[in-house]
C-alpha cells in the first residue's frame, strides 16, 4: 500500500501555485507601503489641490477673492447707481404730486357738490383754506362765504318766473294802461335780422333758456337789460352770487389740473 504524499513530496504544480500566492502577498504589501510612503510625502495644501482629490474633513475651502474692477468699470457701475437712484427719486415725487392733485380734486368736487345743493360746505371749509389758502386766499374767502347764503339754480329760475310779470314795464309805469302802452310799443320795433329782438318776452325768454343749461351769466344779462330791471335787484344779486362762487370754483380747478401748486 501506498503512504500518503508529504510536503516534501507535493507536485510541481502545488509548488508553483503556492509560489504565484506568496509573490502576489508580497507584492500587495510593497504596494501598501509605497502609498503610505507617498500619503506621508504629501502637504495637505497639495492633496488638497490635486484633481478629483477632496481637501480634508474639517478645513473649509476659502472663497476666491473678488476680481479687483478696473478704474473706469467702478465708475461706470457707481454712474449706473446713481441714474437708477435719480429715476427712483423722479418716480416718487410724481406719485406724490399725482396724489396731492387727486386730493385737491377731490376737495373741489364735494366742495361744487354742496354748493349746488345748496347746503353748508362744512369741513370742507378747512380743507379749502389748507390746500388753496396760502395761494389764492380771495377765492377761498368767497366760496366760504357766499356758501354759507347758498343760491341754488332752481331757486333762480323759480324766483325768475314769479317775477317777470313785474319786468316788462318801467316802474313809473303802473297801471294797466302803462302795461298796454309797453305792449304796444313792442308790436313795432325796426331792427336789424340777425340781432336779437329787445322784446320783453324774448328776452325772458331767452333768460330761461339760459338758466336751463345752467348759464346763469346770460340770463343775468338778460334781465339787467329788462324795463323793470329794478324790480329784480334782489334776483340779479342772487345770480350774481352764484356765478362769483362757481367762477372762484373754476379757477382753483384749472390751477389743479395745470399742476400749479397751492402754498400751504
Amino acid at each position: 500500500m501506498d503512504e500518503p504524499n508529504s510536503p516534501q513530496t507535493a507536485s510541481a504544480p502545488d509548488r508553483a501555485i503556492r509560489g504565484l500566492v506568496i509573490s502576489a502577498v508580497i507584492l500587495f504589501i510593497l504596494g501598501l507601503a509605497v502609498i503610505g510612503w507617498t500619503l506621508l510625502r504629501t502637504s495637505p495644501a497639495d492633496k488638497a489641490s490635486t484633481v478629483g482629490v477632496p481637501a480634508p474633513l474639517g478645513e473649509a475651502a476659502a472663497p476666491p477673492p473678488p476680481p479687483a474692477l478696473a478704474p473706469a468699470d467702478a465708475e461706470t457701475r457707481i454712474a449706473t447707481i446713481e441714474n437708477r437712484l435719480a429715476e427712483a427719486d423722479r418716480l416718487s415725487a410724481r406719485a406724490l404730486n399725482d396724489a396731492a392733485k387727486a386730493e385737491r380734486l377731490l376737495i373741489l368736487l364735494s366742495a361744487r357738490r354742496a354748493v349746488d345743493r345748496g347746503r353748508p360746505l362744512g369741513y370742507l371749509e378747512s380743507a379749502l383754506a389748507q390746500q388753496f389758502g396760502g395761494a389764492y386766499p380771495g377765492d377761498v374767502t368767497l366760496i366760504v362765504d357766499y356758501s354759507r347764503r347758498p343760491v341754488r339754480l332752481d331757486t333762480l329760475t323759480d324766483e325768475l318766473t314769479l317775477i317777470e310779470p313785474n319786468l316788462a314795464t318801467k316802474p313809473d309805469e303802473n297801471g294797466w294802461l302803462g302795461s298796454f302802452m309797453a305792449n304796444v310799443r313792442g308790436l313795432a320795433v325796426v331792427r336789424p335780422t340777425n340781432q336779437p329782438s329787445d322784446a320783453p318776452a324774448k328776452k325772458l325768454e331767452r333768460a330761461h333758456r339760459a338758466l336751463a343749461r345752467d348759464d346763469v351769466a346770460v340770463a343775468l344779462r338778460e334781465v339787467a337789460t329788462l324795463p323793470g330791471a329794478p324790480k329784480a335787484k334782489a334776483w340779479m344779486e342772487k345770480a350774481r352770487r352764484y356765478i362769483a362762487i362757481h367762477a372762484a370754483l373754476d379757477r382753483l380747478e384749472a390751477a389743479t389740473i395745470l399742476n400749479s401748486q397751492p402754498q400751504r
